[in-house]
């Protein structure tokens, strides 16, 4: 599912950052947040920020 929403989603960045943000509780999204880095560089990486500071552990180990 990650991987579907680096692929399909990544012109909808709003929902795909909320989607990640509930899949990574189930499976690993480290590798579908890439796209989303590239394309949107400073959104991306204010939203991990913000993951990095949450107290869910899978959101922090998807903002590592």
């Amino acid at each position: 599912m990650p991987n579907y929403v680096a692929t399909y989603g990544l012109d909808d960045w709003e929902t795909s950052m909320a989607t990640l943000a509930l899949l990574t509780q189930y499976s690993s999204a480290e590798f579908a947040i890439r796209p989303f880095l590239v394309k949107y560089p400073e959104a991306t990486i204010a939203q991990m920020l913000t993951w990095s500071r949450s107290e869910q552990v899978d959101l922090r180990r998807l903002a590592s």
